[in-house]
């Protein structure tokens, strides 16, 4: 697209049924289009456009310019369609609220949308000043340790912190700010924009508009809740999972699942702590084109539990054989000697936890109804579950973790006094 006299250069800064807000060197003005003006999705904020004057304060769209990259996302009720989201930004800032969980997989999601675009992928923690020492450290030993991502990780707040550095990678650039409904991308941009005791709250925004500042082009967009991109290639696992995919060379067999085949490298480094069982479980689910890790608790999301699976196992630390009778019940999943259990579901009955690890019994508690649930620790990764008793099971242990928070009280018995009358 060239320069031709009577034609004004400009780039689209909001897109409205039949008519766009363009950015020209006369300032802001409006022109007509329709979806003929561009066959990838009609117009979208970034594009580069010719505008010919069709009298006082009115223009119409001549050219429009090749796009250079392009951000999209997905469609949810068709599949292998394409959204356009944002053309000719040279920077994904996705945006993630610090105080939420960074194992959602929308980053991951994020991230392979850019790199499919064409554009750089930048990651900003968002409200990081409202976060509790204790959550700094965690993430700063965490995934900020770990060169997770293998991004450029930024943590910022509408108060001023991180957004200099910000402001310094994003100058002569144009960038598009990615995030959940709430993540704080407006009030990150009104930082960018003014000075940071200046940016207040701004109120949720409901269309892709662009900012243009003296040194860069900033769009804002809605929240989106996914983005449906389908399932991320082999190169995008390898590059959003370093930590995870250089191990699966190790695996004794080529074609492991990294579920429940022995000698998995994947299974071993868990269980060894040396990766995080959600960026695993995100591993496996982005690969297959789901927009998130399963939730471990199904019945939470309305999805349906499976069945419970009747099998005979050896119980990991007494070795016990035990069997899918006299359980009183379908459900049989620890044994009833040691009420061991081992840690192979993330929802009752699916058998799909990667971590295997055994599972200690720590204290038991009433569930409404009288019956009673063991509570269990994984010695792997941690997590905690409640699993019912069956009718088989050891009495005399289920009243010993009943009993333990007696038997080692927090503070000294004979200190203890008759409250006054």
């Amino acid at each position: 697209m060239q320069d031709t006299p009577n034609l004004l250069p400009g780039t689209v800064t909001q897109v409205s049924p039949g008519q766009c807000r363009v950015l020209t060197e006369k300032g802001t003005v409006i022109a007509a289009h329709s979806h003929r003006h561009h066959s990838n999705g009609g117009l979208v904020v970034g594009d580069r456009l010719m505008l010919l004057p069709a009298g006082r304060n009115q223009y119409v769209i001549a050219e429009t310019a090749q796009r250079r990259t392009l951000f999209e996302r997905g469609n949810r009720r068709q599949s292998g369609r394409r959204q356009p989201v944002a053309a000719n930004v040279d920077a994904a800032v996705i945006v993630h609220d610090a105080r939420t969980s960074v194992y959602t997989g929308f980053i991951e999601q994020a991230a392979a949308g850019a790199v499919r675009g064409g554009c750089q992928a930048i990651v900003c923690l968002h409200r990081w000043d409202m976060l509790s020492e204790p959550a700094k450290r965690k993430l700063e030993t965490g995934p900020l340790s770990e060169g997770w991502l293998s991004l450029p990780i930024m943590c910022t707040d509408a108060q001023g912190a991180g957004v200099a550095q910000l402001k310094q990678t994003l100058t002569g650039q144009t960038a598009v700010f990615i995030g959940t409904p709430g993540s704080g991308k407006t009030s990150l941009i009104r930082a960018l924009a003014a000075e940071p005791q200046q940016a207040k709250a701004a109120p949720r925004t409901t269309a892709t508009v662009l900012t243009a500042l003296d040194s860069m082009y900033l769009i804002d967009t809605p929240g989106f809740k996914e983005l449906h991109l389908g399932p991320l290639t082999g190169e995008e696992t390898a590059a959003l999972f370093g930590d995870i995919v250089p191990l699966t060379q190790h695996c004794r067999f080529s074609d492991c699942t990294h579920r429940t085949e022995p000698d998995c490298a994947v299974i071993a480094a868990l269980q060894r702590g040396d990766i995080v069982k959600e960026r695993v479980q995100l591993m496996h689910a982005l690969s297959h084109g789901k927009t998130h890790a399963p939730d471990p608790e199904g019945s939470r999301t309305g999805q349906r539990r499976p069945e419970q699976q009747q099998q005979n196992f050896t119980c990991c630390r007494c070795g016990l054989a035990v069997t899918a009778e006299n359980a009183g019940s379908r459900h049989r999943n620890h044994c009833p000697q040691c009420l061991t259990s081992l840690h192979v579901d993330e929802r009752p009955g699916d058998r799909a936890a990667i971590c295997r690890g055994a599972m200690e019994p720590i204290s038991v508690w009433v569930r409404k109804g009288g019956e009673w649930a063991v509570i269990h620790r994984c010695h792997s990764c941690g997590e905690l579950r409640s699993n019912r008793i069956a009718a088989d099971d050891n009495p005399m242990l289920l009243l010993s973790l009943a009993v333990r928070p007696l038997s080692d009280p927090p503070f000294p018995l004979h200190q203890l006094e008759t409250p006054a009358r």
